[in-house]
């Protein structure tokens, strides 16, 4: 592992393993959990804090979805998005043309045979309101949090620059 791209497996604003799953790169994303990447991490950039699992199930990537399943421990039951779908309902919302794709088709079909019901849960306004206000705050959360380790990478290279300089400024 090359020292200057180890810590992009352990931020906490990355989410290695979700792009590699995204692409159904499965080989690449077993070598980043193998160095300690999170298979559960998301970020905002990854649509919004998608989960790994919804964001490789939503396109098809049935190699990946298996991969974070069967190797990784990821309960495909409980694995929910940013509205509280599951794994198929996530697929059939997000995804308009997936009975197109067989891909998609065999993600349903994996999702269904473990016994995830699928079911689009029709929400009321309030109840909606609720929970994208729940989404907005544990977002703000994930953002103070980048925010600060980002502040703590600037303090640690301006530290490191000043050991470099001898201690004088």
């Amino acid at each position: 592992m090359d020292p200057r791209t180890k810590i992009m497996m352990t931020r906490t604003d990355s989410a290695p393993v979700a792009w590699a799953c995204y692409t159904n790169r499965v080989e690449l994303a077993r070598m980043l959990v193998k160095h300690g990447a999170n298979s559960r991490a998301t970020t905002r950039v990854v649509f919004s804090y998608q989960p790994p699992l919804h964001l490789a199930g939503d396109i098809g990537q049935l190699l990946a979805v298996w991969y974070l399943v069967e190797e990784c421990g990821h309960d495909i039951h409980d694995t929910r998005d940013n509205l509280g779908l599951d794994t198929r309902a996530s697929l059939r919302k997000y995804n308009k043309v997936w009975e197109q794709n067989p891909g998609c088709i065999a993600v349903e079909n994996y999702a269904k045979s473990k016994g995830v019901d699928g079911n689009i849960v029709r929400m009321s306004k309030k109840k909606m309101e609720e929970v994208e206000s729940a989404n907005k705050n544990n977002i703000t959360r994930q953002k103070k949090k980048e925010d600060e380790l980002s502040l703590m990478e600037t303090l640690a290279g301006a530290l490191k620059q000043l050991e470099v300089a001898g201690g004088r400024e």
